[in-house]
């Protein structure tokens, strides 16, 4: 949830629930969907499940998933997650997720793995 989130499309909610919680903040053009999935289920600790089969299939690749929504939502996430999160939980997932980038940028940098290969 803290890196991730939730595939929003896949989700059905009540409409009495939906609106208990808020509803979607339209205050900014993108990163409604996860910020509402947030406020859900850690804020309000609502019930959920997963059903174990699938229920929508698609691209990716919406407005959300542009690089300048992503940095424009970005700064909105996180400050709910500091929100939501206890500052033990934040400090521990931020620390796993720069650890996860980390290891993204050697795994799948090309010059590091020209110059292991050539070591063999």
């Amino acid at each position: 949830m803290f890196m991730n989130g939730i595939c929003h499309q896949a989700c059905f909610i009540a409409r009495k629930t939906y609106l208990a919680a808020g509803g979607f903040e339209t205050t900014h053009r993108t990163g409604a969907d996860p910020r509402l999935l947030m406020r859900m289920l850690l804020r309000d600790r609502l019930p959920h499940r997963h059903v174990g089969r699938v229920v929508v299939c698609y691209q990716g690749g919406g407005v959300s998933a542009q690089p300048q929504n992503v940095r424009d939502s970005q700064p909105w996430c996180n400050l709910q997650k500091r929100e939501l999160y206890s500052r033990g939980e934040y400090a521990a997932f931020a620390c796993l997720g720069w650890l996860r980038g980390a290891a993204k940028r050697v795994l799948y940098d090309p010059f590091l793995w020209r110059a292991f290969q050539n070591r063999r």
